[in-house]
């Protein structure tokens, strides 16, 4: 029998492989847009109905798609001491009850979507041992294909089409400083079609796919975190591939993004057309802003420009909270264990300060998920605890319900 788990479950660290690092800083100077307010308390993991206990494990990846085909967003999460993967089914009200869970080998993290071009959602997983395919009958009832090894293991993953032939690709990362570009057979069988070599020290912790020289392939930013801990001031801190339209990535542009680049997101906030960078900063550099970097519909970014988000906001991301037809901001501040929203007025260089969020925790990422059946988006807060010396221990995922002004609760 399926038990409820109530706006919530664990999760002290998303960015595979930020923990350690999250835990070893302190708090930076800074200040917030607007005064704290408090959510009110939602159920959380280890609750009463104790429907997602996790205390003592690390999640080490987070997404959300559609897997049972009834419209609303389910979760995927991967859980790391001891490792598996772990399928959260949505009532349509923000309620999860428990699916089907999978072993996995050491470090999983796992990504949604149609690999087998059936139709319904699909997830992959990967680990130590290699990638695998996890096919759904559409009812999100999951097969196992064959695992497959290649030259490094990879951390997470980033989809999309990169060779242009309709199907899902993937690229995967390790944080030696290395990519590797997986082209899909169609069948969710797939092939290392190239390898991404990064500078030595780069670290990346994030990547992600869009158009960004405007020949209509796919092409790579990276985040470079290591740039902050081990090269001089001015070092770039976002490394951008150029797709030649099979995969093939090749280094054309480095973008300085005045430290580390951390989290990092894609979204056009300025309206023109053209893919923009939001760079999340405040580990190895004090800061209060992250960095953003327009893009141009030819091609290229004009200078940075930076925003007061909070202490340390490691993590932005991008969605129309309010229904006014641009994208917003959600900042995860980690320095002031907050989550803050700033709106756009449609430019991308105006932004008016919102509701801030405290969570008495260390935030260390936010999604924008639908979560229930209105059309506003939501959010999804992962945090670490306080205490930095368990900052692996006892996180959890908070889910916040939009008013559809962009106020949560």
């Amino acid at each position: 029998m399926n038990t409820g788990i109530v706006i919530g479950t664990c999760v002290p660290c998303a960015l595979v492989g930020l923990c350690a690092l999250l835990a070893s800083c302190g708090n930076r100077p800074g200040s917030l847009p607007e005064a704290f307010t408090s959510p009110p308390s939602r159920s959380v993991c280890g609750a009463s109905s104790n429907a997602c206990s996790m205390s003592g494990q690390r999640i080490t990846s987070l997404d959300a798609a559609d897997l049972d085909g009834d419209g609303d967003t389910d979760l995927v999460v991967a859980v790391s001491g001891p490792d598996f993967i772990e399928i959260l089914i949505n009532r349509g009200d923000g309620v999860f009850d428990r699916g089907a869970r999978t072993a996995s080998a050491t470090m999983p993290s796992a990504t949604a979507a149609d690999f087998d071009g059936d139709g319904d959602t699909d997830f992959m997983m990967t680990d130590f041992a290699g990638v695998s395919v996890w096919t759904n009958d559409g009812t999100a009832e999951f097969s196992v294909g064959d695992t497959q090894s290649f030259e490094f293991p990879m951390q997470f993953l980033e989809i999309g089409d990169v060779d242009g032939d309709g199907d899902v690709d993937v690229v995967g990362f390790n944080l030696a400083d290395t990519a590797g570009v997986l082209i899909n057979d169609g069948s969710g069988m797939m092939e290392l079609a190239s390898t991404v070599s990064m500078p030595a020290g780069t670290f990346p912790l994030a990547g992600k796919l869009a158009d960004f020289d405007g020949d209509d392939d796919l092409d790579l930013a990276v985040s470079a975190a290591g740039f902050a801990f081990t090269a001089q001031p001015g070092s770039p801190g976002v490394l951008i591939f150029d797709n030649d339209g099979t995969g093939i990535m090749t280094l054309t542009d480095t973008l300085d993004s005045g430290g580390e680049a951390l989290g990092m997101q894609v979204g056009d906030v300025d309206g023109n057309g053209a893919p923009d960078l939001l760079i999340g900063r405040g580990l190895g550099i004090e800061t209060s802003e992250f960095a953003l970097f327009r893009g141009t519909p030819g091609g290229g970014f004009l200078n940075m420009v930076t925003q007061e988000a909070g202490r340390s906001p490691v993590h932005v991301t991008t969605g129309d909270v309010d229904g006014d037809g641009d994208l917003d901001v959600v900042s995860a501040s980690y320095g002031d264990q907050a989550m803050a929203v700033l709106h756009n007025d449609g430019s991308g260089l105006s932004w008016t300060p919102g509701q801030v969020l405290t969570v008495n925790r260390k935030v260390a990422n936010v999604r924008m998920v639908y979560l229930n059946d209105d059309p506003y988006l939501d959010l999804i807060l992962i945090d670490v605890p306080i205490d930095e010396a368990n900052a692996t221990q006892g996180g959890k995922l908070v889910m916040l319900i939009n008013d559809g002004t962009g106020r949560f609760e």
